[in-house]
């Protein structure tokens, strides 16, 4: 773990840290819904190579939809986010992806392989202990990982519309019931196969530390993957997503320990991850429902000021987060 630095000194941002009410005039006109990406029609059973690399590639896909957090009440599987196995086209697919790695992880400052994030993912959504380092679980999920990186992703990437206002989990809550209580509950608990759809918060969910606990996160993965219903009033638009992923992420859910030790470079923070410590005077309040703009704006010229100490101190590095503002040139 890189030791966390002395964030430099700046003056706040002139934008006010108060977190407004949401009125009717804070809303911007939503966007049509966008129709949700489509799954591929993936044969690949039919595509693995002969012999022991076929089967661990086959072993890969099976492991990825058991539940992970055995012995901690948690019920979700790799495929709970990567939906069907990764296969889904979309936010968090899997497809064409092999590439991906390694890469630099701003939640440990240093990069990381594929086996080291699949890791970490255990341990910050679904709460189960890592895997043994090289031990044939993790053997077979990066084989499974790896055979998909041939088949592109039919869906171009989309970012949010973000809104200037805070989302507002009492929407959210009203989504809820007419989109997702069918399918995961009233009380978020989901249910058991043949329906599986996982609980949403409580014990049985994600950790604090999962990056689906991020509002803007969440939001993405609801817009490009959910409600699976066919209704007529589904998809959600972008500002729906957002409202209910409010809603979501307004409950209660697993503790994880030692948060505080994530994203050693501050500036590097994600806007809406929820948890301290932060980087800027803004209220924690506003970094779990937003607005954003301003927590974003604050970021981007710190990590611009910070530019030359990534360069120095990290080999390799390469900034993967926005940056809008300008850099100090080299001498």
């Amino acid at each position: 773990m890189v030791q966390p630095r002395v964030e430099p000194e700046r003056s706040a941002p002139p934008a006010s840290t108060a977190v407004p009410a949401t009125t009717p005039t804070d809303r911007a006109e939503p966007a049509e819904p966008t129709v949700s990406p489509p799954t591929i029609q993936l044969n690949w059973e039919t595509e693995l190579p002969p012999g022991n690399a076929g089967e661990l590639i086959r072993q890969g896909r099976q492991r990825v939809d058991q539940p992970g957090g055995e012995g901690s009440g948690n019920r979700l599987s790799c495929s709970s986010c990567h939906r069907l196995g990764g296969t889904a086209g979309g936010f968090l697919s899997w497809l064409g992806r092999g590439n991906s790695y390694p890469r630099y992880l701003p939640r440990l400052g240093r990069t990381v392989g594929l086996a080291e994030q699949i890791n970490l993912c255990r341990q910050h959504s679904l709460g189960a202990s890592p895997w043994v380092v090289n031990g044939p679980e993790i053997a077979a999920v990066v084989a499974w990982f790896e055979f998909l990186r041939s088949y592109p992703d039919p869906v171009p990437a989309r970012e949010l519309n973000l809104p200037a206002r805070r989302a507002d989990p009492v929407a959210g809550e009203v989504i809820y019931q007419r989109a997702c209580r069918g399918c995961h509950g009233d009380g978020g608990n989901g249910a058991e196969a043949p329906a599986a759809a996982p609980p949403l918060w409580g014990s049985g969910s994600y950790t604090e530390g999962s990056d689906l606990h991020r509002l803007l996160v969440a939001a993405l993965f609801i817009r490009d993957h959910m409600p699976r219903s066919e209704a007529p009033q589904l998809p959600l638009n972008d500002e729906e997503a957002l409202d209910l992923a409010a809603y979501i992420n307004s409950f209660a859910r697993p503790e994880m320990p030692e948060l505080d030790r994530d994203y050693p470079w501050l500036s590097e923070k994600p806007a809406d991850c929820p948890y301290p410590p932060f980087a800027d005077p803004f209220p924690a309040d506003q970094h779990k429902y937003g607005p954003f703009q301003a927590i974003q704006a604050a970021a981007e010229a710190a990590r611009a000021g910070d530019w030359r100490q990534y360069r120095e101190s990290l080999p390799g590095y390469r900034l993967r987060l926005p940056m809008t503002a300008q850099t100090p040139q080299d001498n």
